[in-house]
């Protein structure tokens, strides 16, 4: 009946006048609620079918807890209004004309891609009965015009096949809204050549390795004096591709680093440490900006997890870390930014 009930979904139970409940949310039966069954049932079994993990108490508990506060939608519309004035901008429009909708090109698809990756962890979260909050948008005045997402964290999770599946999940969500993105901004992108020298300078981005291949489909190989001017809405799956890999830098309390602390727990501080000195050499040699990153997941994130998982993670959530660390390659740009003059 167990591997029936993961293999559809659902699990059978027979019900009597009076019974507990027993459903494996959590890898184990547990108590969650007591029914009482119409007297014209009385000693009769009727199997019933109820989705597993999801007709739970606590889970339908914490789908309730969550609301959408005044503040989530005052930053998310803020969010939504600083990406657009940034995707404006980055086409050389004046973000007080008219005009300014063409920014939507740029905002919709990003703030897209970062609500997958966010709901991405929710339906993780819903799934095994995790509170949270919903994401809050940070606005910000910078070249994208946002600094991503938050949520908040309303209790530690203690299994290991809960902490990778939670973690993971947001990356992969994220990951795959990014790929149609791309694809379709790469289709309105189109070959220019690169400026040659003489006191101008330009800004080239750096291609993930998913990111070439997309291009490479439309575009072929390029000499070196040809480059992909990218649409919008190619920049925005460029994000998120971007915002991918960093989240999957197995640092502290990133997603990468929950990953590894539910697979790997007594390591998980090593392989921090391990990955801030990589971030600190990368950005020596190819980009100043590891620096600043590596600093920064130092100064949040170092620190020991103060519990250890319940229950050693399963062959399940292995795989699910393999395919976490295979976007992480296909994602990951040793110099995302390069100024050439």
């Amino acid at each position: 009946m167990k591997f029936l009930g993961r293999l559809t979904g659902f699990y059978a139970i027979h019900l009597k006048k009076r019974f507990f409940l027993f459903i494996d949310t959590f890898q184990k039966s547990l108590t969650i609620a007591e029914l009482t069954v119409k007297d014209e049932l009385d000693g009769k079994k009727l199997p019933v079918l109820i989705p597993a993990g999801f007709f739970s108490e606590r889970s339908i508990y914490v789908r309730w807890e969550m609301k959408i506060t005044p503040i989530h939608l005052i930053l998310f519309f803020s969010t939504l209004l600083t990406t657009t004035v940034a995707g404006a901008m980055m086409q050389g429009i004046n973000p007080l004309s008219k005009d300014i909708w063409k920014g939507f090109y740029f905002s919709i698809p990003l703030l897209f891609i970062l609500s997958c990756h966010e709901f991405g962890h929710i339906f993780a979260m819903w799934k095994y009965g995790v509170r949270s909050s919903f994401p809050f948008f940070i606005p910000a005045p910078n070249i994208v015009g946002t600094f991503g997402a938050i949520m908040v964290l309303r209790e530690r999770v203690s299994r290991a096949s809960h902490i990778v599946k939670i973690g993971a999940a947001g990356p992969i969500a994220g990951f795959l809204a990014a790929i149609p993105i791309a694809i379709l901004g790469l289709k309105l992108s189109y070959i220019a050549e690169i400026p040659k020298s003489g006191g101008d300078f330009f800004i080239k981005l750096g291609s993930p390795l998913i990111f070439s291949f997309i291009e490479k489909i439309f575009f072929g190989n390029l000499d070196s004096s040809k480059d992909v001017m990218l649409h919008p809405v190619a920049f925005a799956g460029w994000i998120g591709f971007f915002v991918t890999a960093m989240n999957l830098i197995p640092i502290g309390q990133t997603d990468g680093g929950h990953i590894v602390f539910g697979i790997f727990p007594s390591l998980h501080r090593k392989i921090s440490f391990l990955f801030v000195i990589t971030l600190f050499l990368l950005g020596i040699f190819f980009w100043y900006g590891w620096i600043f990153w590596g600093v920064l997941t130092a100064l949040l994130g170092l620190r020991k997890i103060p519990y250890s998982p319940q229950k050693d993670a399963g062959k399940g959530e292995k795989a699910i870390a393999l395919l976490a660390f295979i976007i992480f390659i296909l994602t990951f740009i040793v110099t995302p930014i390069d100024i050439q003059f």
